[in-house]
């Protein structure tokens, strides 16, 4: 029973993916000018992947945990890797990093630029300002208190694997390697950017993770709108009404962290939507700038966006229900794979 259970659950989750997953392989190669019958392929490509995703999430309950198999951050088994090893990687939080890779490396290439360097060190950087902004989150005291009231005991700096000083270190270790090679590929204005808005919203005397809205305006700007505006000014194309688009998308989800941190939040003085207005009026406001959003890319013909809509909408829907697989909420994890799948659309389609 337990296994039937887990395995309708499993294509739960995957079947509302599956078909934006094939569409958004499809017409990304057929704009890179494969031919029809291949990119076909490719998008049908996918299902067999999800079905594998699938028997591993239906897996999960009945044999890695016994086998002692550590694959996600909450799993409390000390996995394959030494505990110390695995502590410091948990830190950068990797299920965060796929969509900083999948932007970087796939948004430089489908702009026109060179897959190497430049996309792959674009990539990379991205990658090391979003996991040196993560263990970065993790290292203040007391955000690690923060972490402690919302039940996150699995978070290494929380369960003191590692110390407050050896999260520093791989913080700053990060955010350093990501502005060194922003200034190689020459866009240093964004690893600069990014670098000091990471310091600035956790770390006293700053702290703006506090001060509504300056904490969405902050995330908005170094996910949502600069990566895409680089992409744009680096290649010569025109990528602003796509950044101002993603500017205010993530403004709008980006809140869908914060209803599993509303306990600590409340606590502490965290000004998140959530803790302001309450849950179920701020998820209605978090679909009102989201409806406004999609009509602005509808009037400036970005129209291709709506790919990524009910991705939207599911993770609106989705931000209480908690999902073991990922850290936070199911709705979390529908925002990180849209933001990477949209950004990437947006930018092949431009």
């Amino acid at each position: 029973m337990k296994w039937g259970v887990s395995f309708i659950k499993a294509i739960g989750y995957r079947a509302l993916s599956i078909t934006v997953q094939v569409t958004f392989v499809y017409f990304l190669a057929k704009f890179l000018g494969l031919p029809t019958n291949l990119s076909l392929g490719l998008g049908v490509a996918v299902i067999p992947l999800n079905i594998i995703l699938m028997i591993t999430y239906a897996l999960y309950d009945r044999l890695f945990e016994k086998l002692h198999i550590k694959w996600t951050l909450r799993s409390k088994q000390p996995g394959i890797f030494p505990r110390k090893l695995r502590a410091f990687l948990d830190i950068l939080r990797p299920a965060t990093l796929l969509p900083a890779a999948v932007v970087g490396v796939l948004g430089a290439v489908v702009v026109g630029l060179k897959f190497w360097p430049f996309a792959i060190l674009f990539g990379i950087m991205l990658v090391m300002m979003q996991g040196g902004g993560q263990a970065l989150n993790q290292s203040n005291p007391k955000e690690i208190e923060l972490d402690r009231i919302n039940r996150k005991d699995y978070r290494p700096t929380v369960s003191g694997i590692l110390s407050s000083k050896e999260a520093y270190a791989v913080s700053y270790g990060c955010l350093s390697a990501g502005v060194i090679i922003s200034a190689i590929i020459g866009v240093w204005w964004l690893g600069a950017f990014m670098a000091s808005t990471a310091i600035l919203y956790t770390q006293e005397p700053f702290y703006l993770k506090r001060f509504f809205p300056v904490n969405l305006l902050v995330q908005a700007a170094g996910r949502g709108f600069l990566p895409i505006y680089t992409l744009g000014y680096m290649s010569g194309r025109d990528t602003l009404p796509l950044a101002i688009f993603f500017f205010v998308w993530v403004f709008a989800l980006q809140s869908t962290k914060d209803f599993g941190d509303y306990a600590g939040d409340k606590r502490f003085g965290i000004m998140t939507l959530p803790v302001l207005v309450g849950k179920k009026p701020a998820k209605m406001i978090m679909l009102g700038i989201t409806i406004v959003d999609y009509i602005f890319a509808i009037a400036s013909g970005m129209w291709f966006l709506l790919i990524i809509a009910p991705l939207d909408v599911s993770a609106i829907l989705t931000c209480e229900k908690d999902w073991k697989i990922v850290e936070n909420s199911l709705g979390w994890a529908l925002y990180y794979a849209s933001l990477g799948i949209g950004t990437v659309v947006g930018l092949a389609f431009l």
